[in-house]
């Protein structure tokens, strides 16, 4: 007796598409790591070497601090899965306008790219050549799931691009380009929460270093850029300066900022 189905995937191609994208995620996103910079084993100190106070700067923050703890980009996205329904539940009575289904899927989604390209920009230098890039990979890695299943892509393709949609990079594809205008006229505080969100996911972190291995350097160098970008937003989200970012948690940071500016690690 003929199997007439030999030929086709099992159990399905749908099926193919989805464990591909599913085991991709787990196995690649593991092999990126972040915070290199922090880290005493990072291979640019020797870059610096003509640098007399780039070299002090970082004799200091070995000897002041332990390394920091190693993290990759897939406890990143964990992380800040976690912290995405967490603060949800803190602001859906308060804001019950926000589209939470769409703002839920972009923490699981917003790194996807970094894998394929083997690193981690941090966000203080990345441009828009390498959100390009990271969008190239996260497309090829979709085709598949793109022609199995229209909705199902067209649901991921706007919650990856949400990240993006506040400045709408230029040298985005024309159709990447459409989606995002439509995002920002339609979901602009959503996309606001989640940059917020990103950026106290950056602070927690900083903040275990500087209370579990006293690693100042770090929480000054991220509060100091992530402070303002998130007080701003939150003057666009109300629940969120009210229920996480709360004037006490901003003039705290200020207040650390403040009594740190002149030491020798900063640059």
């Amino acid at each position: 007796m003929t199997n007439n189905n030999q030929n086709k995937p099992f159990p399905s191609q749908l099926f193919i598409d989805i464990l591909y994208l599913w085991q991709k995620r787990q196995i690649g996103l593991k092999q990126v790591l972040r915070w290199s910079r922090f880290s005493h084993s990072d291979d640019r100190w020797g870059k610096s070497l003509l640098n007399i106070e780039s070299i002090l700067r970082k004799i200091c923050c070995f000897l002041r601090s332990a390394p920091v703890r190693e993290q990759n980009c897939l406890q990143h996205t964990d992380s800040l899965s976690w912290l995405t329904n967490l603060v949800i539940g803190m602001i859906k009575e308060s804001a019950p306008y926000l589209d939470y289904n769409l703002l839920a899927a972009v923490p699981a989604l917003h790194d996807e790219g970094e894998d394929e390209l083997k690193r981690d920009i941090a966000f203080i230098k990345k441009n828009n050549g390498h959100d390009l890039a990271e969008y190239k990979a996260f497309r090829s890695r979709y085709a598949g799931l793109e022609k199995a299943s229209n909705s199902a892509f067209t649901h991921i393709h706007q919650a990856f691009l949400l990240q993006f949609c506040l400045e709408i990079p230029e040298n985005f594809p024309k159709d990447a380009r459409l989606i995002m205008s439509e995002l920002a006229e339609k979901k602009q505080i959503e996309a606001r929460l989640f940059n917020a969100l990103e950026h106290i996911d950056y602070i927690l972190f900083a903040l275990e270093q500087y209370l579990t291995r006293g690693h100042a350097e770090i929480l000054f160098k991220i509060t100091n850029k992530s402070l303002p970008v998130v007080t701003d937003h939150a003057q666009h989200i109300p629940a969120l300066e009210k229920h996480l970012w709360t004037k006490q948690v901003q003039d705290n940071f200020a207040r650390f900022l403040k009594e740190n500016h002149n030491s020798l690690w900063i640059e």
